[in-house]
């Protein structure tokens, strides 16, 4: 719903008087990978005003006011993520601003952080199954994942870095094509990932795969899902065991 249509408005009155309903505010979305700050003051601002329309013309107070989420995180070196530490502040106070120079009653803040939290907490490890030169040049690597466990690349041609896991120090200086094996076209995992030499066997891990990636994966041509393991100093903890063939058949009826 749109905060420029009169239909919202309409509809947030019919939903204050059912008495089925207990409306407490409002929720917004203005994007992912957002790395400019200016553009959640700016939302503040819209939405604070829009609060200040409801109570005006509906009479209606609003309780609640989730600002969402979209905070930028860094998936390359050419990715500038947002200071958490030093924004939130700074939005928390253009909400004070906003709410005195408005004199409304403070909502209820709430915010969504999650790509920001886990993304880059997670990394994904491939083993190296495979090489291929093409006649023009152009070289891949073939793990044992897939975009069915990797999907943002082939979906929103996002971007990654990998690292080789016991080569990390080694000059990186061949340029692949890491791909999958789900059999498409497709299945590109990084379309140009600058590593040593590999060899088969190697163990890559894919970086700040920590959102959007378990979450969104699937059984494309009946591919198995990977297990999750937790780690941190001091311990290891399995979270979600890898998949075998006879847990994708539990739901077949044979």
């Amino acid at each position: 719903m749109s905060i420029f249509s009169d239909e919202t408005l309409d509809l947030i009155k019919q939903l204050n008087q059912n008495e089925q309903f207990d409306f407490k505010g409002l929720h917004c979305h203005i994007g992912s990978q957002i790395f400019d700050k200016t553009s959640f003051i700016k939302e503040i601002q819209a939405l604070l005003h829009y609060v200040k329309r409801i109570f005006d013309e509906k009479g209606i107070i609003v309780e609640v006011l989730n600002l969402g989420g979209g905070f930028g995180v860094q998936y390359t070196v050419a990715d500038q993520a947002l200071d958490l530490e030093a924004t939130l502040p700074q939005l928390l106070d253009t909400v004070y601003t906003e709410v005195l120079n408005l004199n409304l009653q403070l909502p209820k803040i709430i915010i969504e952080p999650g790509r920001s939290i886990v993304a880059n907490a997670g990394i994904t490890a491939y083993t190296i199954g495979a090489t291929k030169k093409t006649l023009s040049g152009k070289e891949y690597v073939f793990v044992d994942g897939s975009m069915a466990d990797h999907i943002r690349t082939a979906l929103y041609q996002a971007k990654y870095e990998a690292a080789l896991v016991d080569r990390m120090d080694e000059t990186a200086d061949y340029h692949y094509t890491l791909a999958g094996r789900a059999c498409e076209s497709g299945d590109i995992l990084i379309h140009d990932c600058v590593l040593p030499k590999v060899e088969i066997n190697d163990i890559l891990c894919v970086f700040s795969t920590g959102a959007y990636h378990y979450s969104m994966s699937s059984h494309y041509n009946r591919l198995l899902k990977p297990a999750v393991i937790f780690v941190n100093e001091e311990a290891i903890r399995l979270v979600n065991k890898r998949e075998t063939y006879e847990d994708l058949l539990t739901q077949d009826r044979l």
